[in-house]
């Protein structure tokens, strides 16, 4: 086998190793948020904003924009939702009684840490090519689809 012909084989082992990542991770998001009722992804970029945001208070308003997937009227609606279930918090601001700040709770943003960090080791694994042929993820017990 030539060089360019091992260049692509490796690129496409890591193209593989990408999307069996990236796919393990939408799986993994289920198990964590499935029994909140959140298995949607549209979640999972609401509640990453949120977290990246910690330090700058979020106005309702500004979370318009995190749910690219879904309407904004859409995203109000499961803003409102999760702050009435308790999954987000809600304050009022201190200058402007008018304004509201919204946080994650404590248990989402425990559920997106643990969220976050299997998506780290799986993505390092990825990077690291050390792609698991077995057809199942070590000390995990979901199956996963063999290549």
């Amino acid at each position: 086998m030539t060089m360019a012909h091992r260049t692509r084989a490796r690129r496409k082992d890591q193209l593989v190793a990408t999307a069996r990542a990236m796919l393990d991770m939408d799986t993994r998001w289920a198990a964590v948020f499935g029994d909140l009722g959140l298995s949607d992804l549209n979640y999972s970029d609401l509640f990453s904003h949120i977290w990246l945001s910690a330090d700058t208070p979020l106005s309702k308003s500004q979370l318009i924009g995190f749910m690219p997937g879904v309407s904004p009227r859409t995203t109000v609606k499961y803003v409102q939702s999760l702050i009435e279930n308790g999954l987000l918090i809600e304050t009022v601001s201190d200058h402007d009684r008018r304004i509201r700040y919204v946080t994650l709770s404590p248990l989402v943003e425990e559920k997106l840490k643990q969220f976050l960090g299997y998506t780290f080791e799986r993505f390092a694994e990825a990077i690291l090519e050390r792609p698991d042929t077995s057809g199942m993820r070590a000390n995990r017990s979901s199956p996963r689809r063999a290549a």
